[in-house]
């Protein structure tokens, strides 16, 4: 089984979402990535989380959102576990990776479920607003 993460980077009331290249899909997303052999969830989602914004652990705080899923994707059943990733301060930019992204924009919380094309991250969204929520 693959093992996957997805992260949800955070800024008050605003999440980032990233535009995957038509080639991998397309669409709005968070960051998602798949785990390396012997590495752990909680540094995957970081050094994803870097690879694709250029954001760091000194930028804030990496927290499980109690969120996972299971799926059969391209490559074969998946496991994919939600992170999010809440920012101190909202960057002037953000470094993506143009091999994987064409764009970034952060969105409302509010506004967020309808930028996805997947159930399984509208559901990871509404785990990240009830954390959100207690935060």
């Amino acid at each position: 089984m693959i093992k996957k993460v997805q992260v949800w980077v955070v800024h008050d009331d605003e999440v980032l979402l990233l535009k995957v290249v038509s080639d991998r899909g397309g669409g709005w997303h968070p960051i998602t990535a798949n785990v390396e052999k012997k590495e752990k969830l909680l540094d995957c989602a970081m050094r994803e989380t870097f690879e694709e914004t250029g954001l760091t652990g000194k930028h804030g705080e990496m927290l499980p959102l109690d969120f996972s899923f299971e799926y059969d994707g391209r490559w074969g059943h998946a496991i994919e576990h939600g992170y999010a990733f809440i920012l101190k301060k909202k960057p002037a930019s953000i470094k993506i990776d143009s091999k994987e992204h064409t764009d970034f924009k952060w969105v409302s919380l509010k506004r967020a479920d309808r930028e996805l094309s997947f159930d399984s991250q509208k559901e990871a969204l509404e785990k990240l607003k009830c954390i959100r929520s207690k935060i």
